[in-house]
């Protein structure tokens, strides 16, 4: 924004106090057409990412504003839009009243309606919004973070964009009605009426917890829990107040993490939040279903009439659910499952999608045929073939199954891998009371001076579990990890504090050459 904004701002604020008193004062018995004609005339934009997706803007002014404490948080546009967040929701009750607005001849109160109605977060008021796809006023422009990389003061058209009421219609219904990964970004009155004709006269759907929770925790990594969980609190307790057995579905839809492995227990309680829910805690919400109602979810067979929950087999979302039971199939279906379960990954394997999710959990259903499963994925493809780290989660899978009597296989593929700490996440997770046996195996081998830190960090992590005393503290792991200027004098201390820990002789460091 420009330097000469001082003025400009004081008189921002004069009009911001302007309409917290409109927002607040109804002792005129101002209708609410009245109300939100006071708020047209005191706003300043319309900002999508505060009013749809519920999140915070960053717009600076100057660094020498910065300095004194304004930044986003105290910039008066941007509070102005957070109050008008606020505030649009405090007006959304009255849904008859907020769809005549709709039709006011001010567009620039037909967009504070479509505000007020989104807050609702109800998918039956659409419609609604949908109304107004074609309608090209221009009304109060959009307010957002600016990807321009210079410093210092920046003008405010950097930060806003002009916008129609049509425009706002459709961000809310994009927001809505798209796939998070959907490669479409806008929605036609054609695309709504195909949705509609699957969601029109249902009270609640999948998918529509899927946009509060996402307006709950802002989309964000990490969630920020501080301030986010009142929200997502509230999203949770109205999917537990579904009847059964939707609201596991709907539960699984909405919390599955993403992803096939899952992070250990240190890390949930000491790292980033980036799930709203452990595995710890979704798992006996999922354990009232039957096994039956679960392999026919797998195999892509109707498990409910919201079709959200019949979804594509390549489907994100179906993948994300798919992963969670697969993951747990020993604790949420039955031995005689496998066959089915892996008859249902070579169909899925068919259709182009390799994953091997289907083989671990046959094998943890029935893990005296374990080897010959995983060994089978592993064998399956070469090496250099294998996507991400995938590899690493199948062989991490024989560990926590098979135990020692893969232990020599286990140990090549170890200093093979492509991704060693996954190995090693997985041992983690496994929680085997005969993890040491892994470790002494590493340790052991020849190529332990090839490991780098972040195997080593996870190592230590292992071998520290159970030990009244640590070999290294958890602080200065976390240090070593980060420095990695002091690795070539961290990780030899290491490795011989672990050389000692399982029988084996120090070595000495290399002597330093002047």
């Amino acid at each position: 924004m420009p330097n000469h904004l001082g003025n400009a701002r004081a008189s921002l604020l004069a009009c911001f106090a302007l309409l917290l008193s409109a927002f607040h004062s109804n002792s005129y018995g101002e209708t609410e057409g009245a109300r939100f004609e006071q708020i047209a005339r005191t706003c300043t934009h319309f900002s999508l990412p505060v009013i749809v997706r519920n999140r915070p803007i960053r717009v600076f002014t100057s660094i020498s504003d910065l300095r004194g404490g304004w930044g986003y948080k105290h910039d008066p546009y941007v509070l102005e839009q957070v109050q008008l967040l606020r505030d649009l929701g405090s007006l959304s009750g009255d849904r008859e009243a907020l769809a005549a607005l709709l039709k006011n001849p001010d567009p620039e109160v037909r967009t504070l309606a479509l505000g007020a109605i989104f807050q609702r977060e109800d998918g039956r008021d659409l419609p609604l919004i949908a109304s107004l796809l074609n309608d090209s006023a221009a009304t109060l422009p959009d307010l957002h973070d600016t990807i321009d990389s210079r410093g210092g003061a920046l003008p405010l058209s950097f930060y806003q964009s002009p916008q129609t009421v049509g425009d706002v219609a459709e961000a809310m219904l994009a927001f809505w009605c798209l796939p998070e990964d959907s490669l479409q970004t806008t929605v036609t009155s054609g695309d709504f009426a195909q949705y509609w004709s699957k969601h029109a006269g249902r009270r609640v759907s999948a998918s529509w917890f899927k946009v509060k929770m996402d307006r709950a925790t802002r989309k964000t990594t990490p969630i920020e829990l501080d301030y986010q969980q009142p929200e997502i609190d509230r999203v949770l307790a109205e999917m537990q107040a579904l009847p059964e057995p939707y609201r596991a579905w709907v539960q699984l839809y909405i919390l599955a993490p993403e992803g096939w492995y899952q992070y250990p227990e240190s890390w949930v309680q000491n790292g980033p939040h980036d799930e709203v829910v452990t595995d710890d805690q979704l798992l006996p919400m999922i354990c009232r279903l039957d096994p039956d109602s679960l392999l026919r979810f797998l195999q892509g067979k109707p498990v409910s009439d919201d079709p959200d929950l019949l979804m594509n087999r390549d489907d994100p979302r179906f993948r994300r659910m798919r992963d969670f039971i697969l993951r747990y199939a020993d604790r949420l279906l039955r031995a005689q499952d496998a066959d089915v379960v892996l008859a249902a990954g070579y169909v899925e394997k068919n259709s182009g999608r390799i994953s091997d999710a289907w083989g671990i959990g046959a094998a943890s259903l029935q893990p005296q045929r374990a080897g010959g499963i995983l060994h089978n994925l592993l064998d399956r493809e070469p090496r250099d073939n294998w996507i991400d780290d995938q590899s690493d989660i199948v062989a991490g899978s024989l560990w926590r199954i098979c135990g020692p009597s893969e232990l020599d296989f286990l140990v090549n593929w170890f200093y093979t891998a492509k991704k060693q700490q996954v190995f090693l996440l997985q041992a983690e997770t496994a929680h085997r009371s005969d993890t040491n046996l892994l470790l002494a195996a590493l340790v052991k081998d020849p190529r332990f001076d090839q490991t780098g830190v972040e195997s080593l960090a996870e190592i230590l992590v292992l071998a520290n579990a159970g030990r009244p005393n640590p070999l290294v503290k958890e602080a200065d792991i976390g240090a070593g990890y980060f420095d990695r200027a002091a690795a070539s004098a961290t990780l030899p201390k290491w490795r011989n504090l672990l050389r000692q820990e399982f029988g084996l002789p120090k070595i000495p460091a290399n002597p330093v050459v002047n």
